[in-house]
């Protein structure tokens, strides 16, 4: 186990962080800086986050059209691989299988791959109109470790426990530009909806109402993203601040 695993809290409750290409700022408690990283060579690749190890920690990958880069110390990288067309399909992750572990798939236009592996397809399915209509993934029962899906539109969602049919369906926010963001804000194991825009942050526990309303970040092109982080310190960012790179390589 690492320095940056073994310093993790036990508690189960998500935060938020912000990434600008390839710089990343993770908060644990959604006011003060946890941690500050670079890492990957920035646009066009893009930042993901999941538990790709099972140990309960949230960490960094990058893809860039179906390459993907993923790493359990936000440091150094663990796995690469290629899965799906790239193109229009967007990435997705997930722990479908409930092992405790995240995986990858793959969304275009209401269809939706899924593999446990990073390499062969486990379920594969359509859900919703696809068209404007965008992919979430969360445990939204709290229960079985796994993950399924959803779709949302401006500020509407529909959420399935089971990638078949639909559990919830509600509005939350204004939508227009602010964006949806996932994660368990109480530590009760199942995953609600938050929102967010221009550094501002309404999470919401129920999908009903606000639970936590915050800035963190200077807005702009920073995005945002969600999970169970590691200890470090820093200080907020200058949206003009310069970054190393680094380079994947094949």
């Amino acid at each position: 186990m690492g320095a940056f695993e073994s310093a993790f809290t036990t508690s189960n409750k998500e935060t938020v962080g912000i990434v600008n290409s390839n710089q990343v700022y993770l908060t644990s408690n959604n006011a003060s800086v946890l941690t500050h990283f670079w890492f990957g060579p920035g646009s066009p690749w893009k930042v993901i986050r999941g538990d790709w190890d099972g140990n309960g920690i949230a960490t960094i990958g990058i893809y860039n059209n179906n390459e993907f880069y993923l790493s359990n110390d936000n440091a150094t990288v663990a796995k690469h691989f290629w899965f799906g067309p790239g193109g229009r399909w967007k990435p997705l992750v997930g722990d479908w299988n409930g092992d405790g572990t995240d995986s990858i798939g793959i969304y275009n236009s209401g269809q939706f791959y899924l593999s446990n592996d990073n390499a062969t397809v486990a379920p594969h399915f359509w859900f919703g109109p696809g068209g404007s209509w965008q992919p979430l993934v969360g445990n939204w029962t709290g229960t079985n470790g796994k993950d399924t899906i959803g779709i949302y539109n401006g500020n509407e969602f529909y959420l399935s426990n089971d990638n078949a049919t639909v559990a919830q369906h509600f509005w939350f926010g204004p939508g227009g530009t602010w964006q949806p963001i996932v994660g368990d804000w109480n530590g009760d194991n199942s995953r609600s909806i938050g929102i967010y825009n221009g550094g501002e942050f309404y999470l919401s526990n129920d999908n009903a109402t606000v639970a936590q309303h915050f800035w963190f970040g200077p807005g702009g092109t920073w995005q945002p993203i969600a999970g169970k982080w590691g200890t470090g310190t820093g200080v907020l960012p200058n949206p003009g601040s310069s970054a190393p790179t680094f380079v994947p390589k094949k």
